[in-house]
This record gives structure tokens, C-alpha cells and sequence, in this order.
């Protein structure tokens, strides 16, 4: 006599399976005592699964931990620094052509060549506006606006007066020219193919970058591009990563005149996880630059909302597009721009920019104290060409010193709250606890249904239909009739129960 299906699973339960109280379930014993054992092993059940929920639950909601450590470094790469002056156009440079193509643009005169508000310039400059024959001039179609805004930016060799790295002296070679919102502006120890990065190797301001800068405030032209910057004097300085592109009217700090501004810093390293964790940017796509930032993806998406509506760029945005003529410049390009950045920008393509998961970041503070304008001017009395006197330096000059303040980096990881390893130690831990189980009592289920699964297919494959006929014998057919045969072991996994 063969025995069931349910007879093969009461055998292994009672005699095979290593699961708590399963056993005494199917075993001998009185009905009590196997209902008792059932409640118990139903109860162990239902709390091991429920938990198991909860821990899938967790592990799919995607919590994070945050890792926080300090790592001690004998020398650290110190950050590039990015310094424009809050003036983009120089008085004294703007001549009568610049003044016909791009005057009234820049909202400098008006329709007749006349200064709007004298009163904002210098009596040379309105002097020299006024003798002009404008009949001399015509616009010309064709103006360069790079030329124009590079020739009559503030210079490096002008801007600058004094700088020191670590008390050695900084020369033009750790400069670098840029185009930004302000106008020329100068990164020094930026990313460039051959050139050896800055590296502090003490802390300390006496270990870090000094610049000693000119505004050369009586240069300073009002113009409509430059938006509430027209109110101020001094600098603007962003301190950013090597190989990522300034965004100073953004992200810049400002110093003023008259002081000596203390610039510390520190370095972090913050790494997070992609989605679903996170909506930062693992692998992010920039079009002009080699390295995906947060300000280089915004950079970009300003000069696609630029392109779009004008057709042109503007003089400090990348790509292949045409500069804006004056006209274009200053009567769509600008105004298209500032009402990107507002969020006011309607009918033009969403652009959205992620912080890259790998980030470097410097926290900066900022201390100052007044400049000693009669120490200046003996200092620098014989260093410069200009007139280095206690008025004017109390109107220009202005002195910063930017230094890590301990050479460690914080590194700052994102991690998930729930790992896989953490799931499969909770899920033995409630099997474990509630049922007795282990990853040999899943093998020992498995091992079930192989055996089970190769009997029922070895007993189909050998007994014949019951209404099939037998080939006649003698003349008579015959019926098979249904035999028990005892089932033979095909191989080592089937296993006979009786």
C-alpha cells in the first residue's frame, strides 16, 4: 500500500523537520496535547512573519544614517579662490564707440548720446561724454561684446596689489581668467591641464592665501546689467572646488574696503546615496565642463533658457551659441536671465539640478577688523604706481587672508539605516527565536518538495491509464487492472515513505 501525499508531509514534519513544535504537532500523542502545540507553533508563526514585515517594511522605505568621521591629514589641496570686483566696466576705458553701440544699453545715456545721471559719474567722464561729435559715430552691427567687457574689466595686475601662499609670493601663473556675472574675474589655483594645485600643509592664516586688492572705486561705472551689485564697493569671493566653475554673484561672500577680512575654513566630504535614497545626482551630465557640479549644471541650465528665448548667449556663458550684440545683451539676454534665476521664466524647458552625491564643500566664517590706512601707505610707498594715500586707501584697499583652520577633513556619509546583511540578520534572528529555524531548515523544506515532486512524476510515468486496453492475448482483450507496486529509488534525493 503506497501512502498519500498527506502522509508523506505528517512523516516529514514529525520525523525530518527541525522546526519548533512541529513535530509534537504531528506526532503521537492526545488531541489536546497536538492542538496545544498547533496554537504554539501558529502563534510563532504569526509573530516571525509579522516582524519579518516590519523589517522589509523598513528596509523598502529606504531610511538613511548618517556616518560622521574626522580624517587627519599632513597636508590638504587647498580649494580655488575666485575674486571679482563688484564693477564690471571701467570709467576711464569706455570710449565714444563703446558709448554709440552699447551707451545706451547699459542705460549710461540716452537716446541723444547725453549721460542720464551725471551725478553718478565723474566730471571727466560727463566732460568728455558731452565733447563728443556723435555724428562721427555709428553703431556698428558687428561689436564685439567679449572684447568689450574683457578690455574694460578690472585687471589682475591692477586689482591685485600684494599676494602670498603660505608667505611665498603668488605670481599671474596662479591666476586664471573668467567670465562671470560680474564681469573679469580671476580663479587662482583652478584645474588646468599642467599646472600643480596649492596644498596647505599647516594651518593657520600665516599658511594660507593673503591678497591685498585695489577696487579703484573712481573707476566704478553704474550700469543697468550689474542689478543691486551698483550699490556696492569691494570684492566678491568665492571659495570652491578645483575642478568645479565659480558662481560668485550666487555663492560668493563680499568684503569691503577699509578692512582686513579673516576668511576660515574647513573641508567636508559628503557622500550620499542615489535614489530612491536620495534625489542626488550620481552620475550627472554637463555639456561644457569635465566634471559634474551643482553650479556647473546651473550655469548650463541659464544658458539654455538664454538660447532659447534670445537665439544668443551671453558674454560668460558656455557653449557654442553666439554672443548677444549689445542690443540683444541688454534687451533680452539679461532680462531672460534674471527672470530665470527668480523663478519667473515661463514657456522655456525645465531645467533641474541635483547636488552630486560626492560633494566637497568648505564651510567658511568670517571675521574683520579696520585697516591701518597709514601702515598701508608706508608699506606700499614704493611698491605701486598709484597714489597710495589714506583716503584712498580707506575707499579701495581691502585685505584677506583665507586658511583652513585644522588640517582635517570631515567625511560624511550617507549611508542606508537597513543593509541587506542587516535584513538577513533580522529575518534568522525572528525565525530563529520563534520557530527554531535556520537557512538548513529552509534546505530541509526544499529537499521536501524535490522528493515529493520526483515521486509523484516517477508514479505517473509507470502506471498506465485504468481504461486502456492490453494488446489482445489470444484472441481476448484485456484490461489493466489497478496493481500497487512497491516504487522503486531512482536516485539519491527520492525518498520512500510507507
Amino acid at each position: 500500500m503506497t501512502c498519500k501525499a498527506d502522509c508523506h508531509l505528517k512523516h516529514w514534519a514529525a520525523e525530518v523537520s527541525d522546526l519548533h513544535g512541529l513535530k509534537h504537532v504531528a506526532g503521537k500523542g492526545s488531541w489536546f496535547r497536538r492542538g496545544v502545540w498547533l496554537l504554539l507553533f501558529l502563534g510563532g508563526l504569526f509573530w516571525s512573519g509579522r516582524l519579518n514585515y516590519l523589517v522589509f517594511k523598513d528596509y523598502f522605505s529606504y531610511g538613511r544614517s548618517t556616518i560622521l568621521d574626522v580624517d587627519y591629514k599632513e597636508e590638504l589641496t587647498f580649494p580655488a579662490i575666485t575674486i571679482c570686483n563688484f564693477n564690471k566696466y571701467r570709467e576711464s576705458l569706455i570710449t565714444a564707440n563703446d558709448i554709440v553701440n552699447v551707451g545706451v544699453h547699459l542705460g549710461i545715456v540716452d537716446s541723444n548720446f547725453e549721460v542720464i545721471d551725471e551725478q553718478l559719474y565723474t566730471e571727466e567722464f560727463v566732460s568728455r561724454i558731452n565733447a563728443v561729435n556723435w555724428t562721427d559715430y555709428e553703431e556698428d552691427p558687428n561689436f564685439d561684446m567679449v572684447e568689450f567687457t574683457n578690455r574694460t574689466g578690472h585687471q589682475i595686475d591692477e586689482m591685485i596689489v600684494q599676494c602670498e601662499f603660505g608667505g611665498q609670493e603668488c605670481t599671474a601663473d596662479d591666476f586664471e581668467h573668467v567670465f562671470t556675472h560680474q564681469g573679469n574675474c580671476f580663479t587662482f589655483n583652478g584645474y588646468k591641464e599642467g599646472y600643480t594645485l596649492h596644498e596647505s600643509k599647516r594651518a593657520g592664516a600665516a599658511n594660507g592665501l593673503k591678497l591685498v586688492l585695489d577696487a579703484d572705486t573712481p573707476e566704478y561705472t553704474p550700469s543697468n546689467d550689474l542689478d543691486g551689485d551698483a550699490l556696492d564697493a569691494g570684492f566678491r569671493i568665492a571659495v570652491h572646488h578645483n575642478n568645479e566653475p565659480p558662481y560668485v554673484r550666487e555663492l560668493g561672500l563680499s568684503i569691503g574696503p577699509g578692512v582686513h577680512s579673516f576668511i576660515t575654513m574647513q573641508r567636508e566630504h559628503v557622500t550620499a546615496l542615489p535614489a530612491p535614497f536620495t534625489t542626488c545626482e550620481e552620475s550627472g551630465n554637463v555639456q561644457y565642463y569635465d566634471h559634474y557640479s551643482l553650479q556647473a549644471c546651473r550655469i548650463e541650465c541659464e544658458t539654455l533658457a538664454v538660447v532659447t528665448v534670445c537665439g544668443c548667449k551671453l558674454v560668460e556663458q558656455p557653449g557654442p551659441a553666439a554672443v548677444c550684440n549689445a542690443s540683444d545683451s541688454h534687451e533680452c539676454a539679461h532680462p531672460t536671465l534674471v527672470n530665470f534665476m527668480n523663478g519667473q521664466l515661463t514657456g522655456v524647458e525645465e531645467c533641474e539640478c541635483q547636488t552630486p552625491c560626492d560633494l566637497h564643500y568648505y564651510p567658511i566664517a568670517v571675521s574683520s577688523a579696520k585697516l591701518r590706512p597709514t601702515f598701508i601707505e608706508k608699506t606700499f610707498e614704493n611698491t605701486t604706481s598709484s597714489n597710495m594715500s589714506i583716503a584712498y586707501i580707506s575707499d579701495n584697499i581691502a585685505v584677506t587672508t583665507i586658511y583652513y583652520e585644522a588640517l582635517n577633513m570631515r567625511k560624511i556619509d550617507i549611508v542606508a539605516a537597513t543593509g541587506w546583511f542587516d535584513v538577513l540578520s533580522s529575518l534568522g534572528g525572528n525565525f530563529g527565536l520563534f520557530l527554531g529555524a535556520s537557512l538548513l531548515t529552509i534546505v530541509q523544506f526544499l529537499e521536501y518538495l524535490v522528493d515529493e515532486c520526483m515521486y509523484t512524476f516517477s508514479k505517473k510515468k509507470k502506471v498506465e491509464p485504468d481504461d486502456e486496453e492490453r494488446p489482445a492475448e489470444n484472441g481476448v482483450a484485456m484490461k489493466v487492472q489497478d496493481v500497487d507496486e512497491p516504487e522503486k529509488k531512482d536516485d539519491a534525493w527520492t525518498t520512500e515513505y510507507s
